[in-house]
């Protein structure tokens, strides 16, 4: 008898704390690698005050996110990352690392993950997946610390280049950095100085030799206050280009910003290049071989492209840097298609920036992220990957900010 043999096997458990790593609870079949995992599970099952559904959190998170699921996963990020403080082992291999990332993880208190499918009115189904993060709120300096009233509108999707194969579009990075910095200090100075020493350790790995002219308040965050939308496309397999295009009311004057963050850019990118040998012939006829480094002072230069007056900054013989303003935006390329077909549409942008749905399970999304999945695979020249992602054309995800913690939302169309 199917019942008779789960109580047998809780029981069994239970009194002598022999198993086999399985254990059947009901109409379920519980597997765990520990054994005292297992106990904790039996335990439960027959005091439902020591269950998940009596947590608050956790109910808080099941009737947050749908219900109809293929799978649902629920994570406590508090207790991981007590366990992890406490394991000698975790700690000697990734120290450094944990001390890094601990501020960041330690926002969230408890996460969820409900995977389920949907199929519109032409029949289409797509696989989903929504995320809900929640808060720590003993960290928080106010209940409402994270209610944030901007989004992400979709207009600058409009621009983005021919064979673009991902892009990554948000709202006001500044005021989002600006809350994390209030966040850590207001935690411990030390998580404060791990959040600051992040920044720094950025502004360096980009922008070094020339770092120290660069503060990333007024000449990064400063112009990243509207709408953005950073891109990447390919035209043949194995080479990218970047385009990067901004809202920004003051386009006009914060264009001299990025022709510094861009020149500090191409000298640090310059620096790195390496020198290349030549073979050369003497006037005497003599052959020889010649290193030739590379300019380490990059110029930012005028040309003409599509009849419109853009600015270029070379960092080698064959990758240039190509950057413009209009009245209300800034458009950022590596190839001079992309800034043509930039300038080409941005007549077209919506003048009240109203809202363009983006993602079917989310709206008003802060960060909105596309990839082409199928097209990725070709520009990366990995052709044995391609009759596995058939189901698995585009990725979308979304994600916004709630008073009570981030939705994330996942669709993979087909």
């Amino acid at each position: 008898d199917y019942q008779q043999m789960s109580d047998w096997r809780v029981s069994s458990l239970l009194a002598t704390g022999k198993s086999d790593n399985s254990v059947i609870i009901g109409n379920y079949l519980v597997i765990a690698e520990h054994k005292d995992a297992l106990n904790i599970i039996l335990q439960s099952s027959q005091n439902q005050s020591l269950s998940l559904a009596n947590l608050p959190a956790y109910n808080q998170l099941y009737s947050a996110l749908p219900q109809q699921n293929l799978a649902y996963i629920y994570y406590d990020s508090a207790q991981v990352l007590a366990s992890l403080s406490e394991n000698p082992d975790f700690l000697d291999s990734h120290l450094t690392m944990f001390q890094q990332f601990l501020p960041f993880l330690k926002i969230f208190s408890r996460e969820a993950i409900a995977i389920y499918t949907s199929q519109d009115s032409a029949g289409k189904i797509t696989l989903n997946a929504q995320q809900l993060s929640l808060f720590n709120t003993s960290i928080l300096p106010t209940p409402d610390f994270f209610n944030i009233n901007y989004f992400y509108s979709g207009a600058l999707e409009q621009l983005l280049p021919s064979q673009t194969i991902a892009s990554f579009g948000g709202a006001d990075l500044a005021d989002q950095k600006d809350k994390l910095e209030t966040l850590f200090a207001n935690q411990s100075t030390v998580q404060s100085l791990l959040f600051s020493g992040s920044l720094e350790k950025f502004r360096q790995y980009v922008f070094s030799p020339s770092s120290q002219k660069i503060d990333l308040d007024k000449d990064f965050f400063g112009i990243l206050k509207g709408n953005y939308l950073f891109s990447v496309q390919s035209q043949t397999p194995g080479k990218f280009d970047f385009s990067l295009a901004i809202e920004d009311q003051r386009a006009k004057n914060d264009i001299q910003k990025i022709q510094k963050l861009l020149l500090a850019l191409a000298q640090n990118l310059a620096a790195q290049t390496p020198s290349k040998t030549v073979d050369i012939t003497l006037p005497d006829g003599t052959k020889g071989r010649e290193v030739i480094g590379t300019s380490l002072s990059p110029q930012a230069i005028t040309e003409t492209i599509s009849g419109a007056s853009v600015q270029s900054i070379a960092i080698s013989d064959s990758w240039k840097i190509y950057f413009v303003a209009t009245d209300n935006n800034i458009f950022v390329s590596t190839n001079t298609k992309s800034i043509s077909d930039m300038l080409a549409k941005a007549d077209k942008l919506s003048a009240d920036n109203s809202y363009t749905p983006l993602i079917s399970n989310l709206d008003h999304p802060t960060e909105y992220y596309k990839f082409d999945i199928a097209s990725a695979v070709k520009a990366l020249n990995m052709p044995q990957f391609e009759p596995y992602l058939i189901p698995l054309h585009q990725l979308k995800i979304g994600r916004k900010f709630t008073q009570i913690g981030v939705l994330s939302s996942y669709i993979f169309e087909q």
